[in-house]
């Protein structure tokens, strides 16, 4: 009986060494993808001529459209919407893919938020 659970115990750590690799294995995997998506998500992006990231980071909601073009500098693009919302956008795909959001909203010429999104198409 002493042995049969000494082979049992074995067993079962051979089966959590193994389950522990299969799972180790696909959480590397799908980070690597996911990490290599990324990548080329970056290499992808088109940014305004003047774009940073330290000083797309300063952007606070409240700072006026002036201040902001003084920091940052002309958008690639605006939209507008019906709402009064008015869209800056910092960054655009080089061609129909995955690339990273910079955007800017307004109302009333005042930042009403700041949003940074990985975008996938």
């Amino acid at each position: 009986m002493f042995k049969f659970m000494n082979s049992l115990k074995q067993i079962l750590k051979l089966i959590l060494v193994a389950l522990a690799t299969i799972i180790s294995t696909v959480v590397i995997m799908v980070g690597g993808m996911f990490g290599i998506t990324k990548f080329m998500a970056y290499r992808n992006t088109m940014y305004a001529e003047h774009f940073n990231q330290g000083t797309f980071d300063s952007i606070f909601v409240g700072i006026s459209m002036d201040d902001v073009q003084k920091i940052l500098g002309q958008p690639l693009s605006i939209s507008k919407n019906d709402a009064g919302f008015e869209y800056h956008w910092y960054s655009k795909p080089k061609k129909s893919s995955d690339y990273y959001i910079k955007l800017i909203i307004y109302q009333n010429n005042r930042v009403i938020d700041m949003q940074e999104k990985y975008y996938v198409d």
